[in-house]
């Protein structure tokens, strides 16, 4: 990015924290026919598990064991369930790691239980659609995703939550969203999903900044 345009970024959003109805003002501005291509950026990056929750693991077959350096992880309770086991949890080290990456294909970032991602279109002017999601390595019974828009008037929230029939996948999408100038799309690191051997699965923080036409 150039230093000029980080420079004018940062002014703006600086400005915005300031005006208690800058938002409100960007959604009253008229709408004008668009008359250029969309403008269209994605990036994938992936899941990671953090947690767990117990009581979901033990509905579905699993207990969660912790071994004697630290790690944690999702085993089944019988044996000859034939369920998988879970993602081995790293107890944190002092270098501050607490997982084992595991890197996917040229366009997709994974972690150690799937991906998430986001995406941006320009729809018309000061308009935005979002797309954005996850792929996770086991059914998800539990998700909760959040996303932050700043542009120049500053920023909004977005999301969604709920419970999932034992999915693999989910996607949200979100249209008629007004920004101006520029938009910075970010899956909040807080954004999961709770797969069934109970592994909390975090959003590896997906994020876009791009210029509107």
């Amino acid at each position: 990015m150039a230093i000029s345009t980080f420079i004018r970024r940062t002014a703006a959003i600086g400005a915005a924290a300031l005006a208690l109805s800058g938002a409100v003002a960007g959604q009253a501005m008229a709408s004008v026919p668009r008359t250029t291509a969309p403008s269209h950026l994605q990036e994938k990056q992936g899941m990671h598990v953090t947690g767990f929750d117990a009581a979901v693991a033990q509905a579905h077959g699993y207990k969660i064991v912790t071994y004697a350096n630290g790690d944690r992880q999702a085993v089944p309770v019988n044996p000859r369930s034939g369920l998988p086991k879970g993602t081995l949890l790293v107890k944190a080290s002092a270098t501050g790691g607490t997982i084992r990456p595991e890197n996917g294909g040229a366009d997709t970032a994974y972690g150690n239980c799937g991906e998430s991602w986001i995406t941006a279109l320009q729809t018309g002017a000061h308009q935005i659609k979002l797309t954005s999601g996850f792929e996770v390595d086991l059914p998800a019974v539990k998700f909760d995703w959040d996303i932050d828009l700043t542009d120049i008037n500053g920023t909004s929230e977005q999301g969604d939550s709920g419970y999932l029939a034992e999915d693999e996948e989910w996607e949200g999408t979100w249209s008629k969203l007004d920004q101006y100038d520029f938009s910075v799309d970010v899956v909040r690191a807080g954004a999961y999903a709770i797969l069934t051997d109970g592994e909390i699965c975090y959003s590896g923080e997906p994020a876009i900044d791009w210029d509107l036409d």
